[in-house]
């Protein structure tokens, strides 16, 4: 096996590193494109789950699903609704249409808290990704969104909440469970 050294974009170990152990190897990089979605896929060899300054977990996909979620209801709520009536405990998301009203956070790293902004108007929402994982034991749907206004001005963040105008979500199943704990670095609860 080759020596490999890698860019890592975590602050603590910006620049290039080398892999903590001489038995990584990075066999292939890739962009797969998926209907319009990006993927990119890193093939390690290593049984660890952590590799430089990088933690991750190979999974597989169990079942795919098409929704519309439905007017007057609140858009993260209908995607946790779904999860919780298919039983899933882990998945990814993309979506894109319109809300009524919206409710974004952002994240403060160096207060380690959320800020709530609040929009009570129509916005198209252009772009919005998302994961579905166990937080508290409940179904938790962790949604951003890029928002735009008529005038094409766009809004972004953690959309915590939003009036559903119209919805169309593509939903990935993943084949493990995502759990999140409290992580002291960032103050957030993250998964892996």
């Amino acid at each position: 096996m080759r020596d490999s050294v890698i860019n890592c974009w975590d602050e603590t170990h910006a620049g290039q590193i080398e892999p903590r152990d001489t038995r990584f190897d990075i066999l292939s990089i890739s962009m797969a494109i998926f209907g319009g979605h990006s993927k990119i896929i890193v093939d390690l060899l290593s049984s660890s789950h952590e590799w430089g300054c990088m933690h991750y977990r190979e999974v597989d996909t169990t079942r795919e699903f098409l929704l519309r979620l439905e007017t007057g209801a609140d858009w993260r709520t209908e995607i946790e609704e779904f999860a919780e009536l298919k039983d899933i405990d882990a998945a990814w998301f993309n979506a894109m249409g319109a809300v009524q009203d919206a409710e974004v956070w952002f994240y403060d790293q160096t207060e380690t808290e959320y800020n709530s902004v609040s929009f009570d108007e129509p916005l198209e929402i252009a772009a919005c990704i998302g994961n579905i994982s166990m937080l508290d034991d409940e179904r938790f749907a962790h949604t951003h969104a890029v928002l735009s206004r008529p005038s094409g001005q766009a809004l972004a963040g953690h959309l915590n909440a939003g009036t559903v105008f119209a919805g169309e979500v593509y939903l990935r199943a993943l084949d493990t469970d995502l759990i999140r704990e409290y992580d002291e670095t960032t103050g957030l609860d993250l998964w892996l």
